[in-house]
């Protein structure tokens, strides 16, 4: 998957991120069509739901029950100023690293060490 391919594919993962649950843990769903790699532990392709626990911890569940983790996260402020849902994903070692997390109606988002 070259450059171009993986930004479409990071965009098609966004415009698919819907909210699953409305209360104070931000939950949301998401399709990502490629493995990858978050926190150092390998993930499948496939949907996921990913929650905001607490201030810095993140949790990102396979909805199949494939893999499932805990993730300690620094948060970012906004780039553009938008609340968008977006994941941003990094190239290194042949591998695809989930390294940042923005959840809808957040400002800013959260930052996961790539290890």
């Amino acid at each position: 998957m070259n450059s171009r391919s993986l930004l479409c594919a990071c965009a098609a993962a966004a415009a698919m991120m819907i909210p699953a649950m409305a209360n104070s843990t931000t939950i949301t769903k998401t399709n990502v069509p490629f493995a990858f790699v978050a926190n150092g532990k390998a993930m499948p392709a496939g949907q996921y739901v990913i929650g905001k626990n607490s201030e810095n911890v993140m949790s990102v569940r396979n909805e199949k029950g494939e893999a499932s983790l805990t993730l300690v996260t620094n948060h970012v402020g906004p780039v553009d100023g938008a609340a968008k849902p977006k994941l941003v994903f990094v190239r290194k070692n042949g591998q695809y690293h989930l390294s940042e997390i923005h959840l809808n109606g957040q400002a800013g988002g959260e930052q996961i060490p790539v290890k």
